[in-house]
């Protein structure tokens, strides 16, 4: 199995256009930059790669927008027998409706893995709904006999992803630097990638940095 995990492009809320607190974050769309971004990255990707992929999208329009850009630029569309799956549990994780930068310092106290923002979620509870998601996946993959997967989604949903899929532990987790937009991760037999910064059995992941600075103060 070959799984590319992809982040969307440059919101509007991370150009500084809209706050998502008062817009609805789920509402957010890509900005000018953000949809060049998926267009430069998707001319990379391979039209072939979907024509037998299971292909899956987090709800949120930032995501959408990103995975229909893809299969735009790739000149693929329905009629290629493409079908995206819209699942809820690839959402972003929630961070609630307080003052992120005020609970920095409880992140620190409890963990970024464990700390859950007033209101929203911890990665550990993205984690989980992530695990769910991936049992779903497999099952599918199995009944369809299909062995590759693309899913376009959040920051938070590829950790989790790869630190599920790669059994990895919360240490491992909180030294994953943050995807960049329209970063590309794949999972894949080791043997098959050119680098991997994790390993279990004969899994490998490609596509992930390692954090730079102190992961308490990092989203």
């Amino acid at each position: 199995m070959i799984i590319k995990l992809m982040r969307h492009g440059e919101s509007k809320t991370n150009s500084g256009e809209l706050l998502a607190a008062e817009y609805g974050d789920y509402r957010i769309p890509l900005s000018n930059k953000g949809e060049k971004q998926v267009c430069a990255t998707s001319a990379k990707l391979e039209p072939d790669f979907f024509r037998d992929a299971l292909v899956y999208c987090s709800p949120f329009l930032r995501a959408k927008q990103t995975i229909n850009l893809v299969l735009k630029t790739l000149s693929l569309d329905t009629k290629d027998d493409i079908y995206i799956h819209e699942d809820i549990r690839l959402r972003e994780i929630d961070t609630g409706y307080g003052n992120r930068k005020e609970q920095q310092r409880l992140r620190a106290v409890h963990g970024l893995f464990y700390y859950r923002y007033e209101g929203g979620e911890s990665p550990a509870d993205c984690f989980d709904r992530v695990s769910s998601f991936i049992d779903s996946m497999m099952r599918q993959s199995q009944r369809t006999r299909k062995k590759k997967v693309f899913i376009s989604c959040h920051s938070m949903v590829i950790r989790c992803l790869v630190m599920r899929y790669m059994h990895l532990t919360v240490d491992e987790f909180n030294s994953i630097e943050p995807p960049d937009h329209c970063d590309v991760v794949t999972i894949a037999p080791k043997d098959e990638l050119p680098k991997s910064l994790f390993t279990y059995g004969q899994w490998g992941s490609h596509g992930l940095r390692q954090r730079k600075k102190d992961w308490e103060f990092s989203p």
